[in-house]
Formats: C-alpha cells, sequence, structure tokens
C-alpha cells in the first residue's frame, strides 16, 4: 500500500517540477502566463528560452495557447454614429411620393441625430407596397460614414435611397420643388399628416367646461397676464394665467413637451388639473391670482403640482403662446393642411380625368 502512494507522490512531484520549468522558461505557455499575455503571448519579445522553440522551427504563432482574455481590434476603433428613430425636439420634414401620392413623411433633426420616414396609413390600392424602411436604412448608413441626418437626406433625395430587396418595398421619391416644414414634434406627422395620416378627431379646439359661471378664459388682445408654471412628474408642462382686473384665468400647455399630451403621445393638453378646484373658488368670490395662489398650497393631483414660486407678467396672452410653441404648433398645422388640401385638389384632378375617359364607370 505504501509502495502505491509513494509512486502517486513521485507522479505528482514530477508533474509539479515539469510545470515550474515552463513557467520560468516560457511563462506565455502558462496558464497564467496566458492571462498575462492574452491570446498574443506566445508572440511577445523573446524570453527565456524562445530561441531553443525557434532553433527547432517552433514559430509564436503555432504555440498560441487557448488561454487568457481574447484580443478584439474592433474594439478600439472609434463608435460610429446611430441614427435614431425618435427625438423629442422639432424636426423638419419632406413628403415622399409614389405613384404621384404623398405615402409619407421622412423627418430628422441634426442635433439629435434623430431622422426616419412616417408611412401613411396603407388603404386599399392606395401605396401598399411603399417601403419607409428604405429611406431609414439608407439615412443611417449615411449618417455612420459621419454624414449629418439633413445631408444624408439631401444625398438620398439627390442620388436615390440605396438598392434594397423587393420585399421592403419601393422608397419612391421627394419632389425636387418640395419645401420643407418645421414640426414642433415629430409625431405631428401621424396627428395631421396629409391626405389622412392621422384617421381621428382633431381635438385640439375642444375644451370641456363644467356648467355654471366660472372664470373667464380670453382676453383682449392687448391685456397683459400673470403666468406661473405647474408640473407634471417634475417637469413643466404648462403656464396657469390670470388677469385679476378682467376676472379671467386659464392655462397654456407647453406645446413641444411630451409630458403635456395625453397618452397617445400626441393630443395636447386642453384642460389643466385643477378645473373642479378653480370653479369652486369662483363660486367662494376669489380673485383669479388669489385662487392660483391657493393652488400652491396643495398636494400633488396625480402627480400635477403648482410650485410655490414667484408671478411672472407677459405683455399679452398671444405672447405667452408663443413662448409656449403655440405659434410653431399653428404655423406648422397650417403648413400641413395646405398640403392636404393640394394632395386632394390633385386627387379629384385625377379622378375627373379618368371619369372622362371612361364615362360608363361614373
Amino acid at each position: 500500500m505504501w509502495g502505491s502512494q509513494i509512486a502517486i507522490y513521485r507522479v505528482l512531484l514530477r508533474f509539479t517540477i515539469y510545470r515550474v520549468f515552463r513557467e520560468t522558461q516560457d511563462p506565455g505557455t502558462s496558464f497564467f502566463g496566458g492571462l498575462q499575455y492574452g491570446y498574443g503571448a506566445a508572440d511577445t519579445p523573446s524570453r527565456p528560452g524562445s530561441f531553443v522553440k525557434s532553433s527547432l522551427g517552433i514559430t509564436g504563432r503555432d504555440r498560441i495557447r487557448r488561454r487568457g482574455n481574447p484580443y478584439y481590434p474592433y474594439l478600439l476603433e472609434p463608435r460610429r454614429p446611430v441614427l435614431r428613430k425618435r427625438t423629442y425636439l422639432p424636426v423638419t420634414a419632406l413628403p415622399v411620393r409614389l405613384d404621384g401620392e404623398i405615402a409619407g413623411w421622412v423627418w430628422w433633426n441634426d442635433k439629435d441625430t434623430a431622422g426616419y420616414c412616417e408611412a401613411l396609413p396603407a388603404q386599399e390600392g392606395e401605396h401598399g407596397h411603399f417601403g419607409a424602411i428604405r429611406w431609414y436604412e439608407s439615412m443611417a448608413r449615411r449618417v455612420a460614414e459621419g454624414m449629418k441626418p439633413s445631408a444624408a437626406v439631401a444625398d438620398i433625395r439627390a442620388n436615390g435611397a440605396d438598392p434594397a430587396p423587393g420585399w421592403q418595398g419601393e422608397a419612391g421619391a421627394i419632389d425636387a420643388d418640395a419645401q420643407p416644414l418645421r414640426l414642433p414634434y415629430r409625431e405631428f406627422l401621424r396627428r395631421i399628416g396629409s391626405t389622412g395620416a392621422y384617421r381621428g378627431p382633431l381635438n385640439d379646439d375642444v375644451v370641456f367646461q363644467l356648467a355654471g359661471p366660472q372664470y373667464v378664459r380670453a382676453v383682449p388682445a392687448d391685456a397683459p397676464v400673470s403666468f406661473v408654471a405647474y408640473e407634471h412628474d417634475g417637469t413643466i408642462v404648462g403656464w396657469l394665467w390670470w388677469n385679476d382686473a378682467l376676472g379671467a384665468s386659464w392655462f397654456v400647455p407647453s406645446y413641444v413637451e411630451p409630458l403635456a399630451r395625453y397618452a397617445d403621445g400626441i393630443t395636447v393638453l386642453y384642460s389643466p388639473a385643477w378645473v373642479v378646484e378653480m370653479k369652486a373658488y369662483f363660486d367662494e368670490g376669489m380673485p383669479p391670482g388669489q385662487a392660483i395662489g391657493r393652488l400652491m398650497s396643495l398636494p400633488p393631483k396625480k402627480g400635477h403640482v403648482v410650485p410655490s414660486q414667484t408671478p411672472l407678467i407677459a405683455p399679452s396672452l398671444a405672447h405667452l403662446r408663443m413662448l409656449a410653441g403655440g405659434d410653431a404648433y399653428e404655423s406648422a398645422r397650417a403648413a400641413l393642411g395646405t398640403v392636404a388640401a393640394v394632395e386632394q385638389r390633385r386627387r379629384n384632378a385625377r379622378k375627373a380625368a379618368y371619369l372622362r375617359k371612361h364615362p360608363g364607370e361614373a
């Protein structure tokens, strides 16, 4: 029994001596040397014992051990720009036509390195083969090569979209005389767009009012108004304004703030969170300035709060709306409405021309 144990000890001792010898002669081929030198350990400058292996024709590459940390050269390359598909900043947009009709809108924002193509809802027999993804992929490749999104769109507009498989659809083109539109946010295209990009009703002008008398919600054009900001989850989503002399008070939403929209991300807030409270303060005979001062002492209401602050004064309600982005919103809405009207006239003209050639289908 003792003889077998001694034999085992001898084998272990010989193995230990061999490993120690290898460690001292060529640390790059050992386990711990592999962790130190990585995959290229055997290719390091001459170490003790390297000349022996070189004389035997054993090159460093042949002696690489698959141990240690791998070396990936691409990790040392600078990060390439990536085109984002969304932004909460204002965007610039151009209509993309396919078969003579607007099939989508390509938009971009250089500051946010963002851009995409919003396709209109495909109708039966209406640009159902439009490939909006081709615009994004063509823009993304150019942005990765160092172009800004605006320059990428200009290049695609001049040279066409990148080739793509047929299942991705047709890219269409932008008319040479098309003028870019400035929009307060990208969802504006889904909401209004052209030829029915947003199929639901437009509720911007719809305001639900409680029954009974309350503070007036309009003032003359030259009447100054005091205002304070109100927040939702720590973000300013609008401003409450008032004029004590006229007994008027209402609010102006922040048109460019995503939290100032409803759950669909598109519809702008049309009433503040304290309509019931303001109605109660009016019934008590409070001036609107005192009523809003009372709101500052209330606890948050579903995340909405009017923080304690010093009121500011705007020379007019129109000036306050301009600061909130209302002018940009209305300008974009009017511009898109003009595009929609022109597009509808084109459709009517094509339909009339077709019926003249085919009177039996009228």
